[in-house]
């Protein structure tokens, strides 16, 4: 199924996207965010940070709570193990990965290593 852009005409598959790199669609690439992003980092003053001032999305950053945790140990150049715990949730999931490709894993002497080794160096 697809419908019609408002913005820029285009047609827009919905389970696809947009195929066009238009913003109104896609929204901002991912250059033109790093773009901004390092503009408000260069911006920001130590007074700023002094007062606290979260209206600099840079600053809110630096100030704004940790959600994930995150430790990655490899094997080797190609495979390893990914623990990321969320702080919010107090979930710990561990992923295999292997060059592209990653697998959950949830139960095994690998994932017991793996959060047992997240949990007494962490």
């Amino acid at each position: 199924m697809s419908m019609m852009c408002e913005v820029c005409k285009c047609t827009i598959t919905l389970d696809e996207g947009c195929d066009n790199e238009c913003s109104c669609c896609n929204g901002p690439s991912v250059e033109s965010l790093i773009e901004e992003r390092t503009a408000q980092l260069l911006s920001i003053t130590e007074e700023q940070r002094d007062n606290d001032d979260e209206s600099n999305p840079i600053i809110y950053a630096e100030h704004g709570p940790n959600r994930f945790a995150m430790m990655s140990l490899f094997f080797n150049d190609s495979d390893g193990v990914q623990i990321t715990e969320d702080l919010e949730l107090n979930e710990i999931t561990v992923k295999f990965f292997s060059d592209s490709k990653e697998q959950e894993l949830t139960t095994g002497p690998l994932y017991e290593w793996a959060i047992e080794f997240y949990k007494n160096n962490y």
